[in-house]
C-alpha cells in the first residue's frame, strides 16, 4: 500500500495495487471520494478530495509522517 498526498490540490490517494493509467473504473462515493477498480474488479485505490477535512492531521506533514512509514508516502 502506498498514499500519495498532494497538499496543493489537498488530495490523497490511497493505492492498494499498480494499475495501468487509463485502465481504472472509476465509480464515486461521493463529491469528494472515488474508488478506482483495476481490470479484474478488484479495488486499486482510493481517492479523497478536501482530504484534510476528513484527516486533520493532513497539513501537518510532520504527524502524518510518524504514522505512517515514510517509504509509503509520497508527496506530489
Amino acid at each position: 500500500m502506498k498514499m500519495l498526498y498532494d497538499k496543493q490540490v489537498d488530495a490523497l490517494y490511497i493505492q492498494f495495487r499498480q494499475i495501468t493509467d487509463g485502465s481504472a473504473v472509476t465509480k464515486d462515493l461521493s463529491d469528494s471520494v472515488s474508488i478506482n477498480y483495476d481490470n479484474e474488479g478488484k479495488i486499486a485505490g482510493i481517492e479523497i478530495l478536501d482530504a484534510s477535512k476528513f484527516m486533520d492531521y493532513l497539513s501537518e506533514s510532520k504527524q502524518f509522517e510518524q504514522n505512517y512509514k515514510s517509504n509509503e508516502i509520497v508527496y506530489a
